[in-house]
């Protein structure tokens, strides 16, 4: 799962006092979501990087100030880890030799 956010900002030119307008996008690395997630713990975590982001951005870009959110979206992903699925005996040439183990698993 992913948020995205798309963020307006302005500033004025002291010199001129004409206002500025700029967007920006704002995304956290994609997160594993499973049953055993703590969704609202999830939720403040991502929310303090989100802020955290659009501090850096004011920090970094002088004098831009956060104006509104314009667009948000969550990006949902399907995740299938990989795992051992089942036994698939050796061939018959490669049993006979006797020099590779096969394990079983306990499925």
């Amino acid at each position: 799962m992913k948020f995205n956010f798309v963020c307006s900002f302005t500033k004025e030119n002291p010199a001129t006092g004409q206002i500025d307008k700029d967007s920006s996008n704002f995304s956290n690395r994609p997160v594993i979501v499973s049953e055993a997630t703590n969704l609202s713990e999830l939720y403040n975590t991502l929310t303090e990087k989100f802020l955290e982001s659009i501090e850096n951005f004011q920090n970094q870009s002088s004098n831009w100030q956060f104006d509104e959110v314009v667009s948000f979206s969550i990006d949902i992903d399907p995740y299938n880890p990989l795992s051992g699925s089942s036994y698939l005996p050796l061939p018959k040439f490669l049993a006979d030799k006797k020099a590779i183990i096969n394990v079983k698993t306990g499925r």
